[in-house]
């Protein structure tokens, strides 16, 4: 049977495979199989022969480049994607080239990609502390800026940064403990959410800039907030009050500047 196969037969079976293929020797295309110059949607005959130099800034430039994956824009639109296999023929300087065609699974992989930032746009809380997330919260700000623009109502900001030795699993139990205790003490009115894995923005409408001073005063000092284990922790506040003229950037800024300014607290 092996005797059957002679380089006529294997040569018309290699045309004929469903598979692309494609025989390359020194960074030139030497020939094409039908599946190939099909996906391609071009002839053999404009295949064969090319090399780097004249594929360059073409659509089938991504053919000579080295990588086992790659995307080439289809002439009437589409891209399609490729897993490419490499044999080298030694000791010649040919290489048998198999492509995938992969089109599909990148499709879904960017479908799935799509449905899990979707999934991420709508989650309002943080993973640990069941806070309000970045996203919300700056939402929340912002809706408060506005109104303050309005109205000229009162607006002041905290930001709370806690630094820790603990490790990471007593970190995260003790942020969440963090966090209950501050929702118990702030006001319904009161907001409050996760910019960071370790800060806190607490947004307080018809607030002074005293009103929140003295707060974030309080609440760096209260050792009971932290538990047991407070000699573990640091922390740094910030606050600042909304301004005419002020967007919720401005606000941010000034807000992030005056916690600079302020010293570390060490909650001993």
């Amino acid at each position: 049977m092996a005797n059957l196969l002679d380089q006529s037969i294997a040569c018309r079976i290699l045309e004929d495979l469903p598979t692309s293929i494609l025989l390359m020797g020194n960074r030139r295309i030497e020939w094409v199989n039908k599946a190939l110059a099909r996906a391609f949607d071009m002839t053999r005959e404009e295949l064969t022969g090319l090399d780097t130099e004249s594929a360059a800034d073409t659509l089938l430039a991504p053919i000579f480049e080295d990588s086992d994956r790659f995307d080439v824009a289809c002439p009437h639109g589409g891209t399609l994607w490729f897993r490419r296999q490499k044999i080298k023929l030694a000791p010649d300087s040919l290489e048998v080239q198999i492509f995938t065609d992969i089109s599909r699974q990148v499709e879904l992989e960017n479908e799935l990609e799509r449905l899990v930032k979707d999934l991420q746009d709508l989650e309002t809380s943080h993973p640990v502390t069941g806070l309000l997330n970045r996203k919300t919260i700056l939402q929340a700000l912002d809706t408060q800026v506005s109104r303050s623009r309005r109205y000229e109502n009162p607006l002041a900001l905290l930001r709370l940064s806690l630094k820790s030795s603990c490790p990471a699993g007593d970190t995260q139990e003790t942020l969440r403990r963090i966090s209950q205790m501050l929702k118990d003490q702030l006001r319904w009115a009161d907001q409050i959410g996760m910019i960071d894995d370790n800060t806190f923005l607490i947004i307080l409408p018809e607030t002074s800039f005293s009103a929140a001073k003295e707060l974030a005063t309080k609440l760096a000092n209260d050792r009971t907030t932290l538990g047991d284990n407070h000699t573990d922790w640091s922390i740094k506040f910030g606050a600042a009050a909304w301004q005419k003229g002020d967007d919720p950037g401005k606000l941010l800024n000034r807000l992030q500047i005056d916690q600079q300014l302020t010293p570390i607290a060490l909650l001993s």
